[in-house]
Order: structure tokens, then C-alpha cells, then sequence
């Protein structure tokens, strides 16, 4: 689905203009996002250890995930790790189309070379969770969200520090981000399942993605001032900043993981 998205996202913007089809894409973007939050409240339940079935979701109470989310190290990692990367992902998909295409300070690039590049990263970007999902176990987990958060920054930075103009570097680029968010994304989504123990599960994941969803707006403000008043590039940077925000979160996960265990000397 994403790398079906991105192509469509390019499409829109290539045929309609940078300003126009932004705002479509922003229409697309609340509405999937709205219901996203609703197939996740009504469908997302919870395993009881109870064999005969279900247990209610009303007794776990959000005052008890919360509680829980405070005083555990590790699901607290978990959710600033998933909350930053999501973030991140999020407005490198609504600004990067009008970074391209920006002449003053951007990379100015035509519309229809544009809408190139959004293709080669929906390759990756398709191609990598399927390896990741097939792949991904719980003694890697950690691991992959570590490799995918540090490939997603150097495709951020890279975006910034390429010269205007360079249609084969921003593909390339592009490539480097698509990777990094196909890995990231997946590994990130099992490291929360494992996380997260099942009586507390509906609701600490109802709240991981209030949180992702909620922070949009705030983080689309923030770089727009930034885009506005700094510059394209500098925006980038702070995207690639925020991208190595998860990276102190991931790497406590990593070494709270579990571990081989090593074979006593005899």
C-alpha cells in the first residue's frame, strides 16, 4: 500500500501542481488517517488468557496504561521510538513533493521529473517490508528498527546536502529514505507487539497511534515555519534530527532485547 500511494501521491502532484495537489493529498491524508483510528478502535482486541474467550476492554482501564506506559523503561522507549519515526515518515511523504519542485533553496527540479522519483522509492518502499515481515523475529526486532532509523536519516540528510538540479542524486536519495522507512517501519511494528503485554495491548496501542495521528498537526506547523523561515534544506535536517531522536529509544530496545545466550566454560 505505500508504494501504491506514493505513486499515486506523485501523479497527483505532477498533474495538478505542487500547491493544488498538495491540498488533496491533505484531504487523503486526514481522512485515512481518521479511519485508520476507527478500524483500529473497533477491531483492535485484546487476548485474554481466558481459553473460553475475550477479555472486555473496559475492564483495563487507561489510568492503568498510562501508569503502566510512566513506569516501564520499555514500553516508554517504545512509544517515543514509534511516535518520532512516524513523525518523521510523515513529513517526509508531504514535503518532499514541494521540496523538489522549490526553486529558491529546493531542488528545482520540473514536475514531471518529479513525479519520477516518488516511483523509485515506492519500488523499495514496497519491497523492503515484505523481506522485513518475512524476516523480522523477536531477537532482531531491535536490530532492524536500529539499521532502518539510521538509513532513513542518511536519506533525510542527503536530500538536503545534494546540489539543485541533480535528478539522478534525488532519486538516489529517494531510494536511500524508501529503504530506510520499508525497514523501519515493519521491524517497528513487531518490536510493538512484543512490547506490549496482551492485557494492556488495546489500549497502550489505541494510544500510540493518538499520539502519532495527534502530532501531525503539530509537527506539520513546526516545519512549515521551519520551511518558511529557514529554508527547504534546513527543514530537512530538522526531519533527519527528528529521525535520530528515535534513534536513543531504539537503542535502549536493542540492548533490553534478548540476547544469545553464551555457553558456560566448563
Amino acid at each position: 500500500m505505500p508504494g501504491i500511494t506514493t505513486g499515486v501521491a506523485g501523479y497527483i502532484v505532477s498533474r495538478m501542481g505542487v500547491d493544488y495537489g498538495s491540498r488533496i493529498l491533505f484531504v487523503f491524508a486526514f481522512f485515512s488517517m481518521a479511519s485508520g483510528v476507527a478500524v483500529r478502535w473497533f477491531l483492535l482486541k485484546e487476548t485474554s488468557p481466558d481459553p473460553k474467550g475475550r477479555e472486555d476492554l473496559s475492564t483495563v482501564s487507561y489510568r492503568e496504561a498510562f501508569a503502566a506506559l510512566l513506569h516501564n523503561a520499555r514500553l516508554r522507549n517504545v512509544f517515543l521510538a514509534q511516535t518520532a519515526l512516524f513523525l518523521a515518515g510523515y513529513l517526509l511523504f508531504n514535503f518532499v513533493p514541494r521540496f523538489l519542485v522549490d526553486g529558491s533553496g529546493g531542488l528545482g527540479l520540473s514536475e514531471g521529473a518529479s513525479s519520477i522519483i516518488p516511483t523509485a522509492r515506492a519500488v523499495v518502499f514496497t519491497l523492503f517490508p515484505v523481506l522485513v515481515t518475512m524476516n523480522v523475529r523477536e531477537k532482531n526486532a531491535a536490530s532492524l528498527v536500529l539499521v532502518g532509523i539510521a538509513v532513513l536519516a542518511a536519506g533525510t540528510v542527503l536530500h538536503a546536502v545534494i546540489p539543485a538540479g541533480s535528478l539522478l542524486l534525488a532519486a538516489a536519495a529517494s531510494v536511500v529514505y524508501g529503504a530506510g522507512m520499508g525497514v523501519s517501519r515493519p521491524a517497528m511494528e513487531a518490536l510493538l507487539g512484543l512490547a506490549i503485554p496482551p492485557r494492556l495491548r488495546a489500549r497502550l496501542m489505541s494510544m500510540v497511534w493518538t499520539a502519532c495521528m495527534g502530532g501531525t498537526g503539530a509537527a506539520s506547523l513546526a516545519a512549515g515555519l521551519v520551511y518558511d523561515r529557514l529554508g527547504p534544506r534546513m527543514m530537512m535536517l530538522a526531519v533527519a534530527a527528528l529521525t535520530l531522536a528515535a534513534l536513543a529509544p531504539a537503542v535502549s530496545l536493542w540492548r533490553s532485547g534478548p540476547r544469545k545466550r553464551r555457553k558456560s566454560p566448563r
